[in-house]
């Protein structure tokens, strides 16, 4: 072959040469070559020949005769958005309470923040009605009998419960195969919550969407999906990243657990393990079979912040303490 340069087999054997020809998908790995530490770990990553880590994969199964490494199925980078909510639920204290009178109607209460003064109004069998850019215009209710939505509001405050007498949800008016999962895109629970509009304030609103569960008893429970934060028309969906980022198993430094030397910036999903920097995400998204550096989970995206966040998350655990 043609090569402009190679890779030897260290024991002298007569596997061939690796061509080292520049790939367009290569990524810079110098800041990997400066730390000594990184050896052990890329064996774990790669195998015991650490060389044809800093080698594209296609051009390394391309010379040993292999289809493209790449054939799996493809990882992408998602870039976040900062933006700030005022409201936030705690989706340990979703429930739903069995009416005294009758064991068919329910009714829901939760545990919520607000930093603004607002309301909150549930929706049942409820849909979204979304622009052409899939932001979310309103909620509606379904047909169904017996539901109105009430709106409950509230001021500023942390630690608030929304009251059960606010709404009356009766699960035999619709099929439980409809509780229990999202059919033609209605969802059995829809909450939202939305900031008071004053001058100069923009549009805030909040959604939590939730499918109801059954025990052994025969009793329904309650199950939030997904979040949603819509700010001056504009919806984005909101990821648990932090659920696992505050334990000592999902952040053990503050450096990228492969080069052990740039600042962590780039989540690992769906194990949500922040311990990448960005250009060893970039390194790992090359790989076929991407896996977690911290719990060998495979990798379906990664998630890179746009900010440091171990000033953030050292500020909340001081203001817990």
């Amino acid at each position: 072959m043609g090569a402009s340069s190679s890779v030897n087999n260290p024991d002298n054997s007569t596997n061939p040469q690796v061509n080292l020809q520049p790939d367009p998908r290569t990524v810079n790995l110098n800041h990997l070559t400066q730390n000594p530490r990184y050896q052990q770990f890329l064996r774990n990553l790669y195998g015991n020949n650490t060389q044809i880590a800093f080698i594209p994969g296609s051009v390394l199964m391309e010379n040993l005769g292999y289809e493209t490494l790449l054939s799996g199925p493809e990882i992408h980078f998602k870039k976040t958005n900062p933006v700030s909510n005022d409201f936030h639920i705690d989706k340990s204290s979703l429930q739903l309470l069995k009416d005294e009178a009758d064991n068919n109607t329910y009714h829901l209460t939760f545990t919520f923040n607000s930093s603004s003064d607002g309301e909150i109004l549930v929706y049942f069998d409820a849909k979204e009605v979304l622009d052409d850019e899939n932001n979310i215009q309103l909620i509606i209710n379904g047909t169904t009998q017996g539901f109105e939505t009430i709106p409950h509001y509230f001021q500023a405050e942390k630690g608030q419960r929304y009251p059960h007498i606010c709404n009356k949800i009766e699960v035999k008016q619709i099929t439980e195969e409809r509780l229990l999962k999202v059919v033609d895109d209605r969802y059995p629970i829809i909450i939202e919550m939305g900031n008071v509009i004053e001058k100069d304030m923009p549009r805030k609103r909040y959604f939590v969407y939730c499918v109801l569960t059954t025990n052994s008893m025969g009793n329904y429970g309650i199950k939030m999906l997904k979040q949603k934060f819509d700010f001056k028309g504009r919806t984005y969906e909101l990821m648990n990243v932090f659920d696992n980022a505050n334990s000592d198993e999902a952040i053990r430094d503050e450096n990228c657990a492969i080069c052990l030397m740039n600042p962590i910036d780039t989540f690992v999903l769906p194990c949500n393990h922040l311990c990448l920097c960005y250009n060893c995400a970039k390194d790992l998204k090359l790989h076929h079979n991407s896996r977690c550096p911290m719990c060998r989970k495979g990798v379906d995206t990664f998630l890179k912040l746009e900010k440091k966040p171990f000033k953030k998350l050292k500020q909340l655990e001081t203001k817990k303490a």
